[in-house]
């Protein structure tokens, strides 16, 4: 009788083993996005106010590629106006900013998927 159990066991996972959907890459995608609501996008304030993100900017590269033009000097009447102005090409990696952020000059961007 053991023996019968064990046998019976042994085809009954077997059978089950063979009946599973394999997964392939659309299936998994659709797993991903339902259980971690994937994909997210990253985002990043820019101030564009402020002297050290203005040399962040100029470090990272973004004027050499045109997304950005920063201004190099500022006079005292100047202060609190923007030292980086965004180009045409920098639109695609806006993400909506509030109107509060805006009156401070603060920019979200995207920055990864």
């Amino acid at each position: 009788m053991k023996r019968l159990t064990y046998i019976l066991t042994v085809v009954i996972i077997t059978m089950n083993s063979c009946t599973i959907e394999p997964l392939d890459q659309k299936m998994a995608m659709e797993l991903l996005i339902k259980e971690y609501q994937y994909p997210q996008v990253l985002d990043y304030d820019i101030y564009c106010s402020d002297p050290e993100h203005a040399k962040m900017v100029l470090k990272s590269g973004l004027e050499e590629m045109g997304l950005v033009t920063v201004k190099r000097t500022q006079k005292l009447k100047d202060i609190g106006t923007p030292l980086i102005r965004f180009t045409a090409n920098a639109k695609p990696y806006f993400l909506p900013t509030s109107e509060d952020d805006k009156k401070s000059n603060i920019q979200k961007v995207k920055i990864a998927d």
